[in-house]
This record gives structure tokens, C-alpha cells and sequence, in this order.
């Protein structure tokens, strides 16, 4: 497609005449000094002389060989490129022309020897200084022709420096909030998506909901990007539910000993919810279902009992329900009738079974006492003033029971008035001792012998010399 010629001189007695040869044959028309070619093709390519001839003879040039060839082109250019830190780069060249090709690159107008020669510019890990302006000069014998500037960017690709929490739990209705801190070189653009689904308006590094519902559950994740790089987070798994409440507070139970109780948690929530029963502070061991049983109860096991729920979303405690296992009053120990020496001290009680708390009322004669309000009676200094009926009133919640009525006797205890008088007696006969006794009615001698119960002796006691007190052993007149 160029322009080439190929001329000869000559001397010698004119006119002198010329006859331009291809490969041995005549070239039509090619009768002068000069053989153009103002658009050369291959089939010009050959072994081309010329005769020079005169009236006086003819010479022939020496062969001259014309080579055609086609000039670089480049068929695929070098592109541009943004480079991350430490990254490996290649630039590249596709170029067709007659061989052998020469590639010379540059980096703006400094050639760079290490690349001359090869189609490819390769840069391992690349730092900040490799950013430039980059081309490559392809060139053969025919011609040589420049590639495009390829604009080579360098900078760091995006970082997660904090990805997102793991799975969470998000109480309904409550705020949904993601966030990830992200480095590398500006700008960087992040696309969140839902269960692999973009979500076109969450565009930052924090991508919040303010009012999360059952359908926003579901796993997401982020894509961080800049020219140099991408960057995809971990996966979380936003669950959404509903803290456990009770639908229905425990109630107080009042039941008699042996009765089957049960306590139900009547409550709604997300599942699954798990159940914690206490009796007081104390958790109750195995107590972990939804009902807790206390089959045939006694008073032992009264108190206040709640239950704690929880699941993932929430804990919430019951209100404490108090149990009362037990019944009427029922008194197992009687009050005891006896006879009270005056200024002494009475001392009347009773044992009852039954329901706490349990209220004591006494009475004597029919009437309540004032203050006497114990499970005891008890009067100091006694006179004849307490003789009487006594008994107690014991009442409950259940109910209301009274004791036996009692009998109270106040009387003067027996006082010695004359004490025994030492004696001596002869061996195998009688020996007497007495004591004369004031009140003596339903009074009783026991005579002991050094503080030892005497025995085989005969006492007795008389209120007046008569010979109704005779015996075989003993004779009064």
C-alpha cells in the first residue's frame, strides 16, 4: 500500500534506451530510469534488472530484490487497570505485520528495557509508584506504530475491619440494626442483600430497620467494593420473634392435706420456651415443663410458687402464687383438768393441727379472756376467783374448733403444823411417828427413810381419836 521505486543511471553516446525486467521478464511499459510503485502490492515482490541499450550496445544492471512487507498493526490494544496494593499486574498488546516485531514499552515517556520484547508488561505486587501512564511501541522494518496510553490506577482494595454480628435474635417490632467498617481506598460502595436478594436502598455500611416484622427474618450479607476489589462479608441470620408473656398470672391455691395440686404457665411467645418453677427463691429441680405437680400435698410444702420463662427473645418471671395445703383446726392435745394450790401459777395449752395461721381464743366460764390469745393459758397467782370451766376456741381460714371444757379447782395446799419428833423404840416393837397437817382434806403422808421410800410401814392419817382407826396391830380407846 506505500510508494517505492527503483531507478537506475547510465552513461554513454545517446539515446540511450532502457527495459526494466521481473524475474527475468520484460515489464510492460517500464522503459525508463525509473520503475514507481505508487501503491505496492506483494505481486510486486521480485528480482527486477534493466538493459541499457544504444546504438552502439547494450548493459544489464545487476539484480535488485524487492522485499514487500506490511507495517505494524495493532489489533489489540492495552487496557486500562486499577491495580490493588501487592496485587500481580499484566498489560497486554495484540499487534499483526511482517516479522520479525519489536515491542518497546514505556511507562509515560521512559522506555522500560526489562519489557522490550514481549507483547506483555508484567508488574508483580504492585506498589503506589507503578500508577502511571503506560504504552507500547511496536515496530518491524516496514514501519513501527504507537498502542493507546493505558492509565494504570493503584490503590487498596476494600477491607472488612468489622464484619457483622453473628446470628441475633430481634425482639418484633424493635429496631433491626447491621453494620460492618470497611477500609480501602475511596469510594467504596456497598450492596446489602436479603436471602440473596438486593436491597436497593441500603447503599452505606450501616443498614438499619426500624420496625422489624416476622417477614425482614432471613440471612444477610454485604458486598464492598472499590475500582481496585470486592469484598463479601460473612452471612447473618436475623431471626425475629416474640418475648414469652403470660396470657393468664398464676393464682393462689388453698387445698387439703392430700390433694393433687398443679400449677399450669398459661403463656404465649416464640417457641420454644423454656420453664424454670421456684418454690421462694429456691429453683425446683426437674421442675422444667409448662405444668408443675405436687401430688398428695401436705402443709409441708406450702409457700409462694412462680415460674420463670425464657426463649430466645425474653425472660419474664410469674407473680408469686402462694399455696396453703392444710385445713380446719384440730386439736390433738387436749387441755388437762387439775386442781391449782392458791398463788400458785395455771398453765393451760393444747397442740392443733391445721392451716396457718391459726388464732387462740381462751374462755372461762362462757366468757372471752381478755388477752388470752396463745395456744397456752397462762395465770400467775391463782385464787378462788379462777375456779371454773376453761376452754379454747382455735380458728383458721378453714374453720373453727373448740377444745373440752376443763375443770379448775383453787384450793390451799396442806401445811404442817406440827413436825415428827425423834424417838427410840426397842427392837421388835412399834415405833411412831406423826405430823399433824392443816387443810388436810385429800392430803396424803409419804414417809421416807433417808429420802427412800419407807416400806412395810403402816401410815395413816386421822382427823379425831376414835376406835374406828383400830386395827389387829393397832388399838384405840
Amino acid at each position: 500500500g506505500s510508494a517505492t521505486q527503483l531507478s537506475v543511471e547510465a552513461n554513454g553516446t545517446g539515446p540511450l534506451a532502457y527495459q526494466w525486467h521481473k524475474n527475468g521478464n520484460n515489464v510492460t511499459d517500464a522503459n525508463g530510469t525509473v520503475l514507481a510503485f505508487p501503491n505496492v502490492q506483494l505481486t510486486d515482490e521480485g528480482i527486477y534488472e534493466v538493459t541499457v541499450s544504444s546504438p552502439y550496445g547494450s548493459v544489464r544492471s545487476g539484480p535488485a530484490n524487492l522485499q514487500i512487507g506490511r507495517a505494524p498493526e495493532i489489533v489489540t490494544q492495552p487496557l486500562d487497570h486499577n491495580a490493588s496494593i501487592g496485587s500481580n499486574l499484566t498489560l497486554s498488546v495484540d499487534a499483526n505485520g511482517s516479522g520479525p516485531l519489536t515491542f518497546e514499552w514505556f511507562k509515560g515517556t521512559q522506555s522500560l528495557p526489562d519489557a522490550n520484547g514481549s507483547k506483555t508488561l508484567t508488574i508483580n505486587n504492585v506498589s503506589a509508584n507503578d500508577g502511571g501512564n503506560y504504552k507500547v511501541r511496536v515496530a518491524n522494518e516496514y514501519g513501527s506504530i504507537d498502542s493507546r496510553v493505558a492509565l494504570i490506577a493503584v490503590g487498596y482494595a476494600p477491607v472488612l475491619t468489622r464484619d457483622l454480628t453473628p446470628d441475633q435474635f430481634i425482639v418484633a417490632g424493635t429496631a433491626i440494626n447491621l453494620s460492618v467498617d470497611g477500609n480501602g481506598s475511596a469510594p467504596l460502595t456497598y450492596a446489602w442483600t436479603h436471602d440473596g436478594n438486593s436491597i436497593t436502598e441500603a447503599n452505606g455500611s450501616t443498614h438499619t430497620i426500624a420496625s422489624a416484622a416476622l417477614n425482614h427474618a432471613g440471612v444477610y450479607q454485604v458486598n464492598v467494593s472499590n475500582p481496585f476489589g470486592q469484598i463479601t462479608g460473612q452471612p447473618v441470620s436475623i431471626n425475629v420473634g416474640y418475648p414469652p408473656v403470660f396470657n393468664t398470672e398464676l393464682g393462689d391455691q388453698n387445698a387439703t392435706t392430700g390433694d393433687n395440686i398443679t400449677f399450669t404457665a398459661d403463656v404465649n411467645g416464640t417457641a420454644p420456651i423454656t420453664f424454670q418453677w421456684h418454690r421462694e427463691a429456691a429453683p425446683l429441680s426437674g421442675a422444667i415443663n409448662q405444668t408443675y405437680q405436687i401430688p398428695n400435698s401436705t402443709s409441708q410444702q406450702n409457700g409462694r410458687y412462680w415460674v420463670k420463662i425464657t426463649n430466645m427473645y425474653g425472660t419474664q418471671n410469674s407473680r408469686q402464687a402462694r399455696l396453703d395445703v392444710g385445713g380446719p383446726p384440730v386439736i390433738i392435745v387436749q387441755p388437762d383438768a387439775n386442781k391449782t394450790a392458791t398463788g400458785s401459777t395455771l398453765n393451760l395449752s393444747v397442740e392443733v393441727s391445721g392451716s396457718e395461721p391459726l388464732t387462740y381464743q381462751w374462755y372461762h366460764n362462757n366468757g372471752a379472756l381478755d388477752g388470752a390469745t396463745e395456744k397456752s393459758l397462762i395465770i400467775n397467782d391463782v385464787n378462788g376467783s379462777h375456779n371454773g370451766a376453761y376452754f379454747v376456741r382455735v380458728s383458721n381460714s378453714r374453720g373453727v374448733t373448740e377444745s373440752q371444757v376443763v375443770q379448775i379447782l383453787v384450793g390451799d395446799a396442806p401445811k404442817i403444823t406440827e413436825q415428827p419428833v425423834s424417838t427410840k423404840a426397842l427392837k421388835d416393837q412399834a415405833a411412831l411417828f406423826s405430823v399433824k397437817i392443816s387443810n388436810p382434806e385429800g392430803a396424803s403422808a409419804n414417809w421416807t427413810k433417808d429420802d427412800v421410800p419407807v416400806a412395810n410401814s403402816d401410815a395413816f392419817g386421822i382427823t379425831e381419836y376414835s376406835t374406828d382407826y383400830s386395827t389387829s396391830t393397832r388399838k384405840w380407846f
